[in-house]
């Protein structure tokens, strides 16, 4: 038994608490000890990587798990990166780290009941963020999304615990040997509670990134607040559907298809007809969990393979966006992005970075996934899905180019004001970006890692 799984969680739990506790503590320090956070779990996490799969007290260690904790920690990024900008306040960025513990609970925990228990806390530290930067004012809408977390969290948790009835055990692994066994016929129980759990996850992959997606202005709490859900529900789904609900795949494998499908047709359209960047995102973040779930359907491992590569890409093109967006000042103004990339090169850089690796096209890391994708769709036969993902694709396509040529198009100066001209975004999202195309170009590295991560299971 071994404790080293869990220091990732121990370390973001020790700075949310420092940031919570030392309620004295002025914006920069308490970005700072934020930083330091990301920065110690983002190593340790790394360094599990490289060294043998762990197991502790109901935790493990493995590639999916370090890979995982990575990725998490990129998503919570913006956070900290966006912070001499824009300067969370320190209950918000405490909140953060706490959401990102639980997150990188729920991807480390072996059990089935600790690994809904920590997303149902996920989901409601989502809720808090998302609901204190709603248009409505006062707390309204952090009760509603929050009663909303906690019957969705409620959901999952009873899901779990009638598969745990089914099978006679928590563990993922044993709960897969039970399942794969010949002797055992898990009826209808099983499945029902397989329903149960993904309609639970319904409100971290559907209703948080419409939340932003509704919404006049979002802050970076409430962007990172609906990405660190979405990301740490999408890969707790694809655990748990490689391991412990694997054996009944030819139960849940048509459900999930036509949900990815209408995810990823519906998130495109919703895309499109968006003027705005922020808007646009939320929906492009229900397009990114139908092509995750998508990546789930094939039998060969290369949907595992292709899952994880559209997590790492995604998951990077939202955060380079959020940084980007979230430190313009004067967003209200007509068109919020006209002009943006004369304004600022490095800033329209970035987001043309972002939205194109979105789309998926060549020389940015979201065509290597993309590529895997439709590879392991169409050695599977899953030729209708192929199609809808490749439509859905076009879609998406369209829409992001439109914003594209919306952050390049010139702009009247009259119609511009002088707190506009003044547009400064971080250097880490141009840094980002760079890091999209290089992993675009020389995808390799990105391809064997999702490889060994995709062995895993």
């Amino acid at each position: 038994m071994s404790l080293l799984p869990a220091v990732p969680f121990v370390i973001v739990t020790l700075a949310a608490g420092a940031i919570v506790l030392l309620r004295r503590l002025d914006d920069e320090t308490a970005a700072g000890l934020a930083g330091i956070g990301l920065a110690g779990a983002g190593a340790a996490a790394a360094l599990l990587w490289r060294g043998d799969p762990l197991t502790g007290p109901g935790v493990g260690a493995d590639p999916f798990t370090s890979a995982m904790g990575l990725v998490l920690c990129g998503a919570a990024a913006p956070a900290v990166l966006a912070a001499r900008h824009v300067r969370p306040r320190p209950p918000q960025l405490g909140v953060i780290l706490l959401t990102l513990a639980a997150a990188l609970a729920a991807v480390a925990a072996r059990d089935l009941l600790g690994v809904s228990a920590a997303l149902g806390v996920v989901w409601m530290g989502a809720a808090f963020l998302v609901g204190a930067d709603a248009d409505e004012r006062g707390f309204v809408p952090i009760v509603r999304l929050a009663t909303m977390a906690g019957w969705a969290g409620a959901v999952l948790l009873f899901g779990a615990a009638l598969a745990v009835v089914s099978v006679g055990v928590s563990d993922l692994d044993a709960i897969r040997l039970r399942v794969a066994a010949v002797s055992l016929d898990p009826g209808l129980l099983l499945p029902a509670a397989v329903a149960l759990m993904g309609a639970a996850c319904a409100f971290g992959l559907i209703v948080l990134p419409l939340q932003v997606a509704s919404a006049h202005e979002v802050s970076v709490e409430a962007a990172v607040g609906t990405l660190v859900p979405l990301t740490a529900t999408l890969a707790v789904i694809v655990r748990l559907f490689s391991t412990a609900f694997d054996p009944i795949r030819n139960d849940w494998v048509p459900v999930v298809s036509v949900s990815s499908g209408l995810l990823m047709l519906g998130g495109a359209v919703g895309a499109l007809v968006q003027a705005r960047l922020q808007r646009a995102a939320g929906w492009l973040g229900v397009t990114y969990a139908g092509i995750v779930l998508a990546a789930l359907v094939p039998t060969v491992r290369g949907g595992t393979e292709a899952a994880l590569l559209l997590m790492v890409g995604w998951t990077g093109a939202l955060a380079c966006a959020v940084v980007a967006v979230t430190t313009v000042p004067g967003r209200d103004a007509p068109g919020p992005l006209a002009a943006f990339g004369w304004r600022d090169g490095r800033g329209g850089f970035a987001l043309t970075v972002a939205l194109l690796t979105m789309a998926g096209l060549p020389a940015t890391v979201g065509f290597p996934a993309r590529w895997r994708l439709f590879e392991a769709l169409a050695a599977d036969g899953r030729v209708e899905l192929a199609l809808t993902t490749a439509a859905a694709g076009l879609v998406v396509l369209a829409a992001c180019l439109r914003l594209v040529r919306r952050i390049w198009e010139p702009m009247p100066s009259s119609r511009v004001r002088l707190g506009e001209r003044q547009v400064r975004v971080p250097t880490a999202a141009v840094v980002v970006a760079v890091v999209l195309v290089g992993l675009g170009i020389w995808a390799a590295p990105l391809i064997t890692a999702a490889a060994r991560v995709a062995a895993t299971f």
